[in-house]
């Protein structure tokens, strides 16, 4: 068993390395992501992703972006984002 004190410091000096998540939790035998998390935000660890996102807010402003710039207006990037993606897919590969 790792005293929390020296377990808290490998998992932060790993995450901080940009060591994975499941690699952090297993040098630092943390069992459950959250205990991870909590010891990040204890000691004022900055995320690598802003807090309340999720991957899918990765994905919407960019295609957000690309849609504004096509000329769309807000309402129809609206309908657009809620549509299946071939539209989008199409202003994508036209891009690069």
């Amino acid at each position: 068993m790792i005293p929390k004190a020296i377990r808290d410091r490998i998992a932060i000096t790993k995450y901080q390395a940009g060591a994975s998540i499941a690699d952090v939790m297993a040098a630092a035998n943390i069992k459950c992501p959250n205990t991870l998390y909590k010891i990040l935000n204890a000691n004022d660890v900055r995320m690598r992703r802003p807090r309340g996102t999720t991957p899918i807010d990765d994905l919407v402003g960019p295609i957000s972006h690309l849609l504004f710039e096509e000329g769309l207006e807000p309402d129809e990037v609206a309908v657009e984002l809620l549509q299946p993606l071939p539209f989008i897919m199409q202003i994508i590969e036209e891009r690069l």
